[in-house]
């Protein structure tokens, strides 16, 4: 039987493939100089060609780590939350993304579709501005009439992750030295262990860490070919503008088509809709800068150094940003999460400063130092956040949450194959225990349902044991 199949190509809109011997040979011919390796609990997949090409080789070899992505964010087809979601997109969001990017979105949906995982684009989008919900939803509601209130987002929201950049002076041999962990409920985002090489057919090649349905990173761990480097951490604010771009659109033009800080900013900057406000560490590993950038809606608070150590914990400590956002803010707490791991920063910055490489970047992002409880034990408050293990902060006991991974890289390693070093699972190496978290939270298993439970056991299985481990273009 003869194959036809209507999909984008690079020079726009869609055409049919006609006369394929069989969905064999559309497939291979999609996957063409593609590929995926495991590698102690990451999947580590190459694509390239044109943006519908990529989007079918993600959705093709991530396709499990899509639909549990699309549940675990959107929930259940039909559901308010998600018809809701799928109505913003539709109506508001499609138009906000530049050509390109519909079509890798595009290319996703048919790929999943084959594997049987049925969805549209509108569910691809929907996902893919979670980070971005709130800013469009009153908008949504205003325009279309809509009588139900403003739903909260239901995807994993900001206050999450650890983060350094250093160089100059405060690194052995003068090298920029990156590295984040990222932090999250386990059972709503275990798929995010994929590391996308992506090999464009336009702009920089780049490597992101996403899941398989989502064409930025979310957990934002950012190279390019063009020695770029780029994380950050979550911050709190409400400053929005709802005429303002996506940042999922925003961050990954910046990563695909620039290559220096300053042009970096200007894209992420341009059009900013507020949504997600992050502080960014920005590093270029042919100059040895570093920037930090606290980005909200209209301020953009910018420091750069050749010689320094920039840390971040989801604290917002800049003026102008904290100006930007008034009360929505926090104010100085010990046990305030993001304040206390900042205090944490503070002190390993006088311990290491001047002897960062890459195994002190993994020392510091396994780090179990409570600096409100004056002790060494893992908690909501440590570097390597361990939220199951919360006894003192009632926003975080009985969550099964924390640092579920672990990434560090330098100017070198950045430039030669935007190599890292990385680790799936708490950066420490400890094992989450889902049978203990669950004896001991007995409610836990009846408010969120099986599946989330199966969720839970699936990021157990993954996580356990696994080393840092090295991979590269």
């Amino acid at each position: 039987m003869c194959t036809v199949a209507l999909f984008w190509v690079a020079t726009g809109g869609f055409i049919a493939l006609a006369g394929a011997a069989s969905d064999d040979a559309l497939v291979e011919l999609l996957l063409r100089d593609s590929s995926i390796v495991q590698q102690d609990g990451w999947n580590i997949v190459h694509i390239s060609g044109s943006p519908f090409q990529r989007g079918f080789q993600q959705g093709w070899y991530a396709s499990e780590s899509a639909a549990a992505i699309l549940y675990a964010y959107l929930d259940e087809p039909g559901s308010e939350y998600r018809e809701k979601s799928r109505g913003i997109a539709k109506e508001i969001i499609w138009a906000m993304i530049p050509q390109e990017y519909q079509q890798q979105m595009e290319g996703i949906v048919y790929a999943l579709n084959k594997k049987g995982h049925f969805c549209d684009i509108w569910d691809i989008v929907a996902l893919n501005n979670w980070a971005d919900q709130e800013v469009y939803e009153e908008v949504y509601n205003e325009l279309y009439a809509e009588q139900s209130p403003v739903l909260l987002a239901k995807a994993p929201g900001a206050d999450r992750c650890s983060a350094f950049i250093a160089t100059g002076d405060a690194t052995v041999g003068g090298k920029i030295v990156m590295g984040h962990n990222t932090w999250s409920v386990y059972n709503e985002d275990f798929m995010y262990n994929y590391m996308f090489y992506v090999h464009p057919d336009q702009g920089h090649d780049y490597v992101v860490q996403t899941s398989g349905a989502s064409i930025w990173s979310g957990q934002d761990w950012y190279m390019n070919d063009a020695g770029l480097m780029v994380t950050e951490t979550s911050l709190q604010g409400d400053a929005s503008n709802p005429a303002g771009v996506p940042l999922f659109v925003r961050i990954v033009e910046a990563v695909q088509y620039t290559d220096t800080i300053d042009d970096f900013l200007e894209v992420l900057t341009k059009d900013s809709n507020g949504a997600y406000p992050n502080e960014w560490l920005i590093g270029d590993a042919k100059t040895g800068e570093i920037a930090t950038a606290q980005l909200g809606c209209e301020v953009c608070e910018v420091h750069r150094t050749f010689n320094g150590f920039y840390y971040s914990s989801n604290y917002p400590w800049g003026e102008a940003y904290r100006a930007e956002q008034g009360d929505s803010v926090p104010e100085p707490d010990p046990m305030h999460f993001g304040y206390a791991r900042r205090v944490r920063w503070s002190q390993l910055k006088e311990v290491h400063y001047g002897k960062i490489d890459l195994k002190t970047g993994m020392t510091m992002l396994s780090d179990h130092y409570d600096t409100y409880l004056d002790r060494n034990e893992p908690s909501a408050r440590t570097l390597c956040g361990h939220w199951e293990a919360e006894m003192t902060d009632p926003e975080f006991i009985g969550v099964a949450g924390g640092a579920y991974d672990g990434k560090v890289t330098n100017s070198d390693l950045a430039l030669a194959g935007m190599g890292q070093w990385v680790r799936w699972g708490h950066p420490c190496g400890m094992k989450f225990d889902a049978d203990a978290f669950l004896a001991d939270n007995p409610d836990w298993a009846e408010d969120h349902g099986p599946i989330h439970v199966s969720y839970l056991r699936t990021f157990e299985k993954q996580s356990t044991g696994n080393p840092w481990t090295f991979v590269a273009k």
